[in-house]
């Protein structure tokens, strides 16, 4: 059946009548330009972590997975912090060679993770087991299966002055942040 449409018959201006009017479709540009222009700059804000956002965010990433690489293969694992070559390494296992271990009962390797500190922010204090050892070239923090971990306490200085503590909970082996300044 071929419908001829015609404006004057009612039964046909449904179907003479598809489509967006231009206010309409206005409209609706108008709404997502608003929805973006409250998520862009979100967005980009946090695509673009610099300076003592990313060291805080890169320390707490390496305990975690020092945390739980200690957790899931059931030996202790390190993370080594090189404040000279402004490195955190996590070294599973304590396999200090290869920075891998396979877990046990598996013949999979749980490869260890290196995280870089920005440019721009200096550590101000570094502890490890209530000692500080600011001088040293090389924290070592040590995980446990059972989910402890050493103390470890790191202070963070950037060069807009800004301070911020990370540190372990000891009996959790769990991280804390502060802000100082």
């Amino acid at each position: 059946m071929n419908l001829k449409c015609d404006p004057s018959q009612h039964l046909c201006r449904s179907a003479c009548q598809r489509g967006f009017t231009l206010i309409e479709i206005l409209i609706a540009i108008s709404i997502m330009a608003v929805f973006f222009g409250f998520g862009v700059p979100v967005f980009v804000r946090s695509l673009s972590q610099t300076g003592i956002s990313k060291a805080v965010k890169d320390t707490v990433e390496a305990c975690n997975q020092a945390r739980a690489q200690a957790i899931v293969t059931g030996a202790p694992s390190e993370l080594v912090f090189s404040p000279s070559e402004r490195t955190l390494r996590v070294v599973p296992g304590g396999s200090r060679a290869t920075g891998e271990m396979a877990e046990p009962g598996s013949g999979t390797k749980i490869s260890a993770g290196t995280f870089t500190l920005p440019e721009g922010v200096q550590v101000e204090v570094l502890g490890v087991n209530f000692k500080e050892i600011q001088g040293e070239e090389v924290a070592r923090i040590h995980f446990f299966p059972n989910g402890t971990s050493d103390e470890f306490t790191v202070i963070y200085r950037s060069d807009g002055g800004e301070m911020r503590e990370v540190s372990l909970e000891l009996v959790t082996g769990l991280t804390r942040v502060k802000n100082i300044k």
